[in-house]
């Protein structure tokens, strides 16, 4: 989902609303109320894999991963701008990679 997407979702919405999350084929009493919202400064890259039998998808900081000569024609790169929510504290710190969190108190 983009930002753009779920801000027009959220447009007629009572800001006064709490905002949950429910991790796939969970049950809805274990929904927890979204406590942090993190924006990276650097983009993130997106990696997936088309590799029959051996396919995925992620996401991490920075562009720092080697793609082995063999795997190249299956896997795919491609930088990204990422909104990190959660449930609680974080912690993203890598060497090289500043962060900003904004940080709801109630």
């Amino acid at each position: 989902m983009k930002v753009r997407e779920l801000l027009e979702r959220l447009s007629n919405v009572d800001p006064d609303s709490v905002v949950l999350f429910l991790e796939a084929w969970s049950w809805i009493d274990e929904a927890d109320e979204i406590a942090t919202v993190t924006v990276p400064t650097e983009a993130w890259t997106f990696e997936e894999s088309s590799q029959p039998g051996h396919g995925y998808s992620v996401f991490y900081p920075g562009n720092d991963r080697d793609i082995e000569e063999r795997s190249r024609r299956y896997v795919r790169q491609r930088q990204v701008r990422v909104v990190i929510l959660s449930n609680g504290t974080i912690d993203l710190k890598r060497d090289s990679q500043p962060f900003v969190s904004d940080i709801d108190p109630n």
